[in-house]
């Protein structure tokens, strides 16, 4: 038998065991090509009497599944064993929660019928029981699960994801399904579906490999081509919407320009520029702004749509909050600070009084409080803030990238005050959660190993600061993450280990790549950019080019004056010293 069903064969003959010898009661069986062990049953059991429902095979019309529907299905034929398959089709057609409530209220009375019934279900199915439909998954007395399927030329091959564990897995699983669904539809069902897949890669992409992308692409393709050649109608502005946000995740902003503009359009003539829905067009036209570094027109569309919103008296959730949440980024981005937690500090009065003083959605505010006092050199005050965000999570049991960075920014702020053990301590926390959150791949895992090779370096340790910039520069390559901040920090930080070990020419080239990438990301006047030229004059001065040293000296130097017009102490001092190094020069 394993000839023909490979590594699922012991299960398979464990199935093919239970259903001898179980008279009553509930099993169910993990696929992705559930008719293919079915077919297979019926073949042992050939001669055999079984009841076999296909739920593809039912009309969407005719509404949720009921107990009649179970007891008739039981009943069509003298069988002791009624098998039931493509369930997740219920959660695709209905919505996952109406499903999984349904099959969980219907667990005594599928019991009492008085047969086996064996349920086939997704992987992500079979898991959003598990966690939405708690009586029926308690009472399921043998579980089955079968990946791939030898025989057939199409097996599904899984090497191409990220495994992740924890809740996020269930995102992941659900993205699966839509796309294997995607792949046997065609015409509007195709469409739709895609959407959903789009939809949902959005939410999981960091956990997938760059190859999705090609992917996701076709699909957006389609999805475009189909809306192109219809009138647009207002009940499809929001699945629109989807396909918009999937061209600026995939980087192509003005394609995901042409759908908001032509969506804002259509809402504002046919409802007017008071209307609700207008206000969430606006939300994305901000969106593209604030992604073309046009942080006045984001603002404007900001304070347009949250003018709208307050004026219906809108509840501050779904787009209104994530506009308050964009509009705090932009008064950060000015330096209005005030402003910024202002914002917070409403958001989280509003979820308190609403959901009481535990409420977990406001560890989002308090970080992001948190951050805000970091950006004002008030370390103590962050850290402060950080803990907060933290307990309200661990309090919660709530696994998610939030409690990540939370990790991440405790680990930051000792690091930059000189704490080096309680650093280390919460990177590594940091790091553990990650790869539960997201799998051992996750390209989230770069910036992490960032910070332990700095440590390692503030401890100067340069081979052990050298060891995990390797790691990272060997998750930027299997994660195709070149282009990102991530990957211009680790040339950074590698570029300052290497001028530790006295390599400067290595140092070199690693410090240019990191300057190009920064100037392409930040502009040509940021901090982060005066650091690669600060590391540059250091490396050519190991290499005594005083020329070159003098030159990159002087590109950090314009940099810093125009960034501390004002008269700032810190900044002063930083000037100072580079003025002195370059005195030094002469």
């Amino acid at each position: 038998m394993d000839g023909v069903f490979g590594d699922n064969g012991e299960q398979f003959q464990m199935l093919l065991m239970t259903l001898e010898d179980v008279k009553t009661g509930i099993c169910l069986f993990q696929s992705e090509e559930q008719s293919k062990w079915v077919e297979q049953i019926r073949k042992q059991f050939k001669g055999r009497e079984i009841t076999v429902h296909n739920i593809a095979e039912d009309d969407e019309k005719a509404g949720m599944p009921l107990i009649s529907d179970f007891r008739r299905w039981a009943g069509e034929r003298d069988a002791e064993i009624v098998i039931v398959y493509n369930i997740q089709l219920l959660g695709l057609r209905f919505g996952d929660r109406k499903a999984a409530e349904q099959l969980n209220f219907m667990r005594d009375q599928i019991q009492t019928i008085g047969k086996l019934f064996l349920l086939g279900v997704s992987p992500y199915f079979g898991m959003l029981l598990s966690r939405n439909a708690r009586d029926l998954y308690s009472c399921i007395r043998y579980h089955f699960k079968f990946i791939g399927f030898v025989a057939e030329r199409d097996r599904i091959e899984r090497e191409d994801y990220r495994e992740p564990g924890g809740g996020y897995a269930l995102e992941l699983e659900k993205y699966r399904e839509y796309k294997r669904r995607a792949e046997e539809k065609t015409g509007e069902e195709q469409i739709r579906i895609c959407l959903d897949c789009m939809d949902s890669w959005q939410h999981v992409r960091g956990n997938l490999s760059y190859q999705e992308k090609d992917e996701i692409r076709q699909m957006a393709e389609l999805a475009d081509r189909h809306y192109r050649e219809l009138a647009i109608q207002l009940s499809d502005v929001e699945q629109i919407w989807i396909l918009a946000d999937t061209w600026m995740e995939l980087e192509e902003k003005e394609r995901g320009f042409y759908w908001y503009k032509l969506t804002s359009d259509k809402i504002r003539e046919e409802l007017g520029e008071e209307h609700e829905l207008y206000a969430d067009a606006l939300e994305g036209l901000a969106d593209y702004y604030m992604l073309c570094s046009d942080f006045e027109q984001s603002a404007k569309y900001c304070d347009q749509a949250l003018r709208i919103y307050e004026d219906k008296n809108m509840s501050m959730e779904g787009s209104y909050y994530d506009v308050l949440m964009r509009r705090a980024v932009l008064y950060r981005r000015e330096s209005q600070f005030d402003q910024a937690l202002a914002i917070y500090d409403k958001l989280i009065k509003y979820y308190t009084k609403k959901y009481g003083s535990g409420y977990v959605g406001n560890a989002i505010c308090l970080n992001n409080i948190g951050r805000v006092y970091e950006e004002q050199d008030d370390a103590w005050g962050a850290l402060t803030k950080y803990q907060e965000a933290l307990n309200l999570l661990l309090a919660s049991g709530e696994k998610s990238f939030l409690l990540v960075g939370l990790y991440y920014n405790i680990s930051y702020i000792y690091l930059r005050n000189g704490d080096l053990d309680t650093a280390w301590k919460n990177i590594r926390v940091a790091k553990r959660e990650t790869v539960t959150v997201y799998g051992s791949e996750s390209a989230h895992l770069i910036r992490i190993y960032n910070i332990m090779s700095c440590i390692w370096r503030e401890r100067k340790q340069p081979d052990k600061a050298i060891e995990f910039l390797k790691k990272a520069l060997e998750l930027i390559g299997r994660t195709h993450s070149d282009g990102t901040e991530s990957a211009a920090s680790t040339y950074y930080n590698m570029g300052s280990a290497l001028i530790m070990k006295q390599d400067p020419i290595s140092a070199v080239s690693f410090l240019r790549r990191a300057l190009i990438l920064r100037c392409k990301i930040y502009g040509e006047s940021d901090i982060r950019i005066a650091a690669a030229y600060e590391g540059l004059a250091l490396a050519f001065h190991q290499l005594s080019d005083v020329n070159a040293c003098r030159e990159n000296l002087k590109k950090a130097l314009d940099i810093y004056h125009i960034l501390y017009k004002k008269d700032n102490l810190k900044a002063g001092e930083k000037i100072k010293e580079l003025e002195q190094f370059m005195d030094s020069l002469e």
